[in-house]
């Protein structure tokens, strides 16, 4: 009896996240890369490895979001939005949020694709080709020693998915 109730607490807790997960049908981030630098919106390659080990930036976290024209009406409610990378840090302090400096598309701190001009331009896309592919990038120039997490979240804190799986990706900056 036990045993029953366990796994029928874990099914429900299965169904929770994967409810949460899928809260943008047809979202998901469709490449993310871990680089030096970013051209023409591009990422330098080769990019660094995940779980790499950094001893100076800066660290760029480039992101291609790719969604369908159910993803851009849902975006467009302003709901799911904004999307953002949050950096956090485990270093000698402990846990701690980290800022990036900087994000690509001239955005102040969110990915906002809820802006008219962006959602014309996707919403072009998927006429001609059926999709959108959204890139983006946060920057960290100045690193501190420890284990960085990047991760891409909506506005309410719940992940965008990679591959079905949340986007995390994670880096530790050494000593020098």
């Amino acid at each position: 009896m036990q045993t029953r109730s366990i796994a029928l607490v874990c099914a429900l807790i299965w169904q929770t996240v994967g409810l949460a997960l899928a809260e943008v049908p047809g979202l998901e981030v469709s490449e993310a890369v871990l680089t030096s630098g970013v051209n023409e919106r591009t990422p330098l390659r080769p990019g660094l490895e995940p779980s790499a080990k950094i001893k100076e930036g800066p660290v760029y976290f480039w992101t291609m979001l790719t969604g369908n024209a159910e993803a851009l009406k849902f975006l467009g409610n302003g709901k799911a939005r904004p999307i953002y990378h949050r950096w956090t840090l485990q270093g000698r302090q402990g846990m701690e949020n980290d800022r990036p400096e900087l994000l690509g598309d001239n955005s102040a701190e969110n990915l906002d694709t809820g802006v008219v001009g962006q959602t014309k331009a996707l919403a072009s896309e998927i006429d001609s080709a059926g999709k959108f592919n959204w890139r983006t990038w946060t920057l960290k120039k100045h690193l501190r020693q420890g284990i960085y997490t990047i991760e891409v979240l909506f506005s309410d804190g719940k992940p965008v998915r990679q591959n079905g799986k949340p986007c995390v990706y994670t880096f530790a900056v050494v000593a020098g």
